[in-house]
């Protein structure tokens, strides 16, 4: 359970003999984290010459994500263990030698700057952690309050700018 799950909220498994109060939900039939229903890779290479000794590369990477539970948790208020649908897109413009002894790249990752949930939890982090507060898997939960949910990103936004040198290659046949 997490904390300040109540009965209500689906805490209602295992009775601690001690204390009366639940260790644990049912998750069964929950979705696992990160498992949406759909995902969608879309990409492309081209390239071209742009003259006999420059060669040019525009690529595109795209990944569509459908909403997904990133918390493997039930009972949270307003939905709050979902990620919802997102869309990224990576771009890439090189120029290489035409004998592919160097390259030269500027690497746009995630340039529409979403910023998607990686790993969630929760926990009462507002007073309940530290000060104490919390009452999991009874009537009603303690003063800390209903458990937040924190969670930490994959990254935003990023620009790379790549140099890539491959001198074996001067040794191909």
């Amino acid at each position: 359970c997490w904390a300040n799950q109540t009965i209500a909220l689906g805490c209602d498994q295992f009775r601690n003999p001690v204390n009366g109060l639940y260790t644990a939900q049912d998750l069964s039939g929950t979705p696992l984290p990160r498992a949406a229903d759909w995902t969608i890779n879309l990409g492309f290479d081209y390239e071209f010459a742009l003259s006999p000794k420059y060669n040019m590369t525009i690529s595109s990477s795209n990944n569509y994500t459908s909403k997904y539970k990133n918390a493997l948790s039930k009972g949270r208020p307003a939905g709050d263990n979902y990620q919802k649908a997102a869309f990224k897109a990576d771009l890439t413009l090189a120029v290489s030698s035409a004998d592919e002894l160097w390259e030269v790249a500027l690497v746009g990752k995630n340039i529409g700057d979403k910023l998607t949930a990686a790993v969630c939890s929760q926990s009462t982090f507002a007073n309940g952690a530290v000060l104490g507060g919390t009452i999991t898997g009874g009537v009603a939960p303690g003063i800390a309050g209903i458990a937040e949910t924190s969670c930490a990103s994959d990254p935003g936004r990023e620009i790379w700018l790549r140099l890539t040198v491959k001198p074996l290659n001067a040794f191909r046949d």
